[in-house]
């Protein structure tokens, strides 16, 4: 029987996938991960998403997530969280407490929406060094999102960097990997899983 997997969250997770034309959905490593027939995808991603929306339950979406009848769910939330703090002028204190805020909601969502095997990606740096802001709040976030799946069994941290250090994997200007990154993402996640 085929394995069945649950993307949730973010662009991360909806697959939006960097092309010299711009950001395309529905183009990344779930559907690579479907169309292959690794496993049997249940797609749930959200462009743009934060862990405080999943935690509402926006759209049904945690509702949704609860009762896919998957053997795993893979996570990527919380760097809109704070995407969504710094582009709002916020002083770095008030971005730490959306930082906190939104760790907290990640927990919460986790623990709604796991599987008998739940992976929560922690992101790469798509600008390779380059932004400043980037470099400042990406080991923040990552570290956040650690600590805030940390006591929930049966969860796994899946770090994307390793994954995603190849020449190619991001193209310089968008926040998501590009088709290389993704197809490294889909082997990633296959080998990981024994697919």
């Amino acid at each position: 029987m085929k394995m069945k997997i649950l993307p949730m969250g973010d662009s991360w997770a909806s697959a939006v996938c960097a092309t010299p034309q711009g950001d395309v959905d529905h183009r990344g490593w779930p559907q690579i991960i479907g169309s292959n027939g690794w496993a049997t995808m249940f797609y749930n991603g959200v462009m743009g998403s934060t862990a405080a929306q999943w935690a509402m339950n926006f759209d049904n979406r945690l509702e949704i997530a609860k009762l896919a009848p998957a053997d795993v769910c893979i996570v990527s939330l919380l760097g809109n969280d704070v995407i969504h703090a710094c582009e709002s002028g916020d002083t770095a204190a008030l971005t730490m407490a959306a930082l906190t805020l939104g760790g907290r909601a990640l927990t919460g969502v986790v623990n709604v929406a796991k599987k008998p095997r739940t992976l929560v990606m922690i992101y790469a740096d798509p600008f390779g060094g380059k932004q400043a802001l980037v470099n400042k709040w990406l080991p923040v976030v990552n570290a956040q999102i650690t600590k805030s799946v940390a006591g929930i069994k049966g969860v796994e941290i899946f770090d994307t960097a390793p994954v995603l250090a190849a020449p190619g994997s991001f193209n310089g200007v968008s926040g998501h990997p590009t088709a290389q990154g993704h197809i490294a993402l889909a082997t990633a996640f296959k080998q990981r899983l024994g697919l």
